[in-house]
């Protein structure tokens, strides 16, 4: 194929086709080759001590330390301290987290990016994609962001010792679905774990913190989680760990999954779980993602052991602490209130009004049926059927107080206008 160059607005379109090339080949070089032809970027992967993994582009490529790193198999000892290291390209690129221009020192002549390649929550190496243009670094860091994933995707696979074709449809997955929320969901639909295994609603995304453990013995934890739930999805986010299960089609399907992730994990580790709300639409799992991680810094803050942290059970406090407008909108109606809204919309009906009204009126019925215009009889049926459909009782103080504040937000004009 031609080489030819992506507009960075088709972001979608490097992922896409990054992904639908990595079964293609058990080759990290031969992949990477595939990249250089496509957006003509020479792509180079080493391990942490800079010794070559695998490299993509012209020969002899135009970064003279790229050069001798490929001819060698290592980068110079020189090259490392004075350059990587005594530059500060090393200590930067591993504390961006995510890929970052480093077209200055010595690479001033050779533009280009770079990114940690993690396995686990564990610093592998590092990826560079050398882009030439400016105009083409945005460009660049989606491409290193995309080719980052698959390199670990690949690595992840090897230390598994399964076949590249098998081992990446899950890996896929999860990167998709837990980290690479820029990804369209559109990805899965081609691997094999979306064919044989599919993608069902409802959805939880479990985050599991543990300490002083090490990564054979939290591998120990997923394996042993993943026996009784086949179809859970799992990723490693810097020191926690995020789980994606689907199919949850009841409130005593969720609360046994979480009691087996509390007795897998208790009797291997001291950990803190936070645990999002059920949701259907994974196009927003960002906000589920969202949930996960409060909840689990909620657990963290509170200092306990072996519990699971549920966001929605700690809602007030969370909302309270980081405030309404850094969390995302999903994330801002309480179970119970979304289950009456749906319900409105579903039948035009608006107990929703009467039900808002009569908590802003701290559950004076009079008052209420007053402000609303009604007779305190029909109030008192329309209140009566909030609760059949919430599920929830108005009498009790925490149920109260959530809704209270649910309600409070939602008709802030600030929090209206991104309805």
């Amino acid at each position: 194929m031609a080489n030819r160059y992506i507009d960075k607005n088709a972001g979608d379109d490097v992922y896409k086709y990054i992904m639908e090339l990595i079964p293609q080949t058990d080759d990290l070089n031969i992949f990477l080759q595939k990249i250089y032809m496509r957006y003509n970027m020479p792509v180079i992967v080493t391990d942490i001590a800079f010794h070559l993994i695998a490299y993509g582009g012209p020969y002899p490529c135009p970064d003279p330390l790229w050069q001798a790193l490929i001819t060698t198999g290592a980068a110079a000892p020189e090259t490392v301290i004075d350059y990587y290291f005594g530059e500060g390209f090393t200590d930067k690129m591993s504390a961006a987290g995510e890929p970052i221009d480093v077209t200055w020192g010595v690479n001033i002549e050779y533009p280009q990016t770079t990114c940690s390649v993690y396995l686990g929550n564990s610093i592998e190496g590092c990826c560079s994609v050398m882009y030439r243009e400016r105009e083409k670094l945005d460009f660049a860091l989606k491409l290193n962001g995309a080719v980052k994933t698959a390199v670990e995707i690949y690595l992840g696979g090897k230390m598994r010792r399964q076949p590249m074709g098998s081992a990446p449809d899950r890996l896929i997955a999860a990167r998709v679905l837990l980290e690479n929320t820029d990804a369209p969901i559109q990805l899965l639909t081609s691997t094999a774990f979306y064919k044989n295994v599919g993608l069902n609603p409802g959805y939880m995304v479990v985050a599991m913190h543990t300490d002083e453990i090490s990564v054979g013995r939290l591998q120990n934890i997923v394996s042993s989680i993943k026996i009784l739930h086949p179809n859970m999805l799992y990723v490693n986010k810097s020191d926690d760990m995020y789980m994606l299960f689907q199919n949850i089609n009841d409130d005593a399907m969720r609360e046994k999954i979480l009691s087996d992730i509390k007795a897998e994990a208790s009797a291997k580790a001291a950990f803190i779980c936070g645990a999002s709300g059920t949701f259907a639409d994974l196009e927003k799992r960002d906000a589920y993602i969202e949930q996960a991680r409060l909840a689990l810094e909620h657990g963290i803050e509170q200092g306990g052991r072996n519990c699971i942290h549920s966001f929605f059970d700690y809602f007030a406090e969370i909302i309270l602490r980081h405030g309404y407008d850094n969390i995302y909108p999903e994330s801002l109606v309480v179970p119970e209130l979304k289950r009456l809204i749906d319900f409105d919309k579903e039948n035009s009906s608006d107990y929703y009004q009467s039900m808002c009204c009569y908590i802003f009126e701290r559950c004076d019925m009079t008052k209420a049926a007053a402000k609303l215009y009604v007779h305190r009889n029909s109030l008192m049926y329309r209140i009566k059927k909030c609760e059949e459909i919430m599920q929830a009782d108005l009498s009790d103080r925490e149920t109260y107080e959530r809704l209270w504040l649910c309600c409070t937000i939602r008709a802030l004009p600030s929090h209206s206008n991104k309805q």
